[in-house]
Formats: C-alpha cells, structure tokens, sequence
C-alpha cells in the first residue's frame, strides 16, 4: 500500500510539472498540449497491451483510446471542460479497470496516473476560461 501511495504522489508531482511546462506557452497552444496528453495516456495502455500480449485486453483498450481521444478532440471543438473531464475520468479508468494483476501497463502505473491525472484535469476545469477564443 505504501508503495501506491508514494507512486500516486510522484504522479502528483509530476502532474505539477507537466502544468509547469504547459504553461509556457501560448493558451491555445497549452490546450492542445493538455489535449495531446490525454490521447497519449491512453495510448500508453494500448502500447504497452501491443508489447505485453495482452489479446483480451487489448480492445478494452483501444476503445479506452477512442473514448480518451474523442475527450481531447471535443476539448479543442466545443470547450476544454471536455479535456478536464477526460483526465479525470482516464484516472477512474486506471483505477477501475486495472488491477496490478490484468492491467497491460507495469503495476505502479496506474497509481502513478492516480497522482497525475487529477491535477491536470482539476487545473484544466478551473482555469477553462482563459482558454476561449484565444488564438
């Protein structure tokens, strides 16, 4: 238990420095980043299904990405609530759907993005206003 806790707190800072870097650039150019992120995480688990041979697991993924990705582009078109909600709910994804055991992903995985993803989908719902009709 330890060890998932310390995992999820590296998450979290490594979700601080994500926010970090994002911030450097310009608002429009830090959704799209915030965007990218999201499809990347989840096409980390189909990567990692692809290597591990994880063939029962891997459409569960694949839709995972579809469903991540779709979060990302709906961000960009209609609103970066989307893209907040995306990250959030990929960390319920990790949570839910990947125990230690099944999960295609190394075991501490998970837990790193139970750090991770919050912060970045918290921050990107607080500040979606600084993201509309910018450039």
């Amino acid at each position: 238990m330890l060890a998932s806790w310390s995992t999820a707190l590296l998450g979290l800072l490594l979700g601080v420095v994500f926010l970090v870097i994002s911030r450097r650039r310009p608002p429009r150019s830090e959704l799209r980043f915030y965007a990218a992120g999201l499809a990347v995480a989840a096409l980390i688990y189909v990567a990692f299904g692809s290597f591990r041979h994880a063939g029962v697991q891997l459409p569960m993924e694949l839709v995972g990405l579809a469903i991540f990705s779709a979060a990302s582009w709906a961000g960009l078109r209609w609103g970066p609530a989307w893209i907040g909600l995306g990250w959030i709910a990929h960390m319920s994804w990790d949570l839910l759907l990947h125990s230690p055991a099944a999960a295609p992903v190394p075991a501490w995985y998970p837990s790193l993005c139970a750090g991770f993803d919050p912060v970045v989908g918290v921050y990107v719902l607080i500040v979606s206003g600084r993201f509309r009709g910018k450039p």
